[in-house]
């Protein structure tokens, strides 16, 4: 990051970094400061964006998540607070105790992190739970856009459904973000892989992986 800046390659504001944790971030954040201090270039306006993939999301979203139909002012659920509408739900629908909301915010996590919609929700279960998931899967995904609400998971599935049905939207940030850095790229699940695919228009993704 500190090369291309001082190369005169890209402007900080071309620069998009991102990593797994807001701990790394912020140190990330630390070490470029310190790489540019002195540098002229470290002066201008625009700085680099570092954070992780749900910080980006989330900053995405407060800008563009009413083309979706919800209002910018949207509040992000906990875990705790998903257990809770999961219990209500399962209640309502009648679901044998056996099966617990914990249970189905996982294959609903797991569905969001394959891109599955209610609607396409497909994770190889067997006919019942399958039937059953689904279910769950449409009155929780009801019950948070009418509560104005997203997940922790949507952070990240409403953006990409946003660039693929906004182009303009995708389209700005391509533009905006001429060089997309990853660290910890072996974690990277389908809707991360599909962020980036969608960003990195330029060719310029620099990632760094375990292999």
């Amino acid at each position: 990051i500190a090369y291309l800046i001082e190369q005169g390659l890209f402007s900080p504001g071309q620069i998009l970094a991102v990593t797994f944790t807001n701990k790394a971030a912020k140190e990330m954040q630390g070490r470029v400061n310190q790489l540019l201090s002195g540098q002229a270039s470290a002066k201008l306006a625009s700085q680099p964006l570092l954070g992780t993939f749900h910080s980006i999301g989330v900053r995405i979203l407060r800008k563009h998540i009413p083309k979706l139909g919800y209002s910018a002012g949207f509040i992000i659920v906990d875990s705790d607070d998903q257990v809770k509408i999961l219990k209500d739900i399962l209640k309502d629908l009648n679901i044998p105790k056996q099966y617990g909301p914990t249970l189905f915010r996982a294959y609903i996590s797991s569905a969001k992190n394959l891109l599955q919609t209610p609607a396409t929700m497909d994770l190889g279960l067997d006919g019942h739970i399958r039937d059953l998931a689904n279910q769950v899967y449409v009155r929780y995904q009801d019950f948070l856009f009418r509560q104005n609400s997203v997940d922790f998971d949507d952070v990240l599935m409403l953006p990409i459904i946003l660039f693929q049905n906004f182009p303009e939207v995708l389209s700005k940030f391509q533009e905006q973000w001429q060089y997309v850095l990853v660290d910890e790229y072996q974690d990277t699940n389908q809707a991360q892989y599909m962020f980036l695919h969608l960003l990195a228009k330029s060719g310029n993704l620099f990632v760094v992986g375990d292999d």
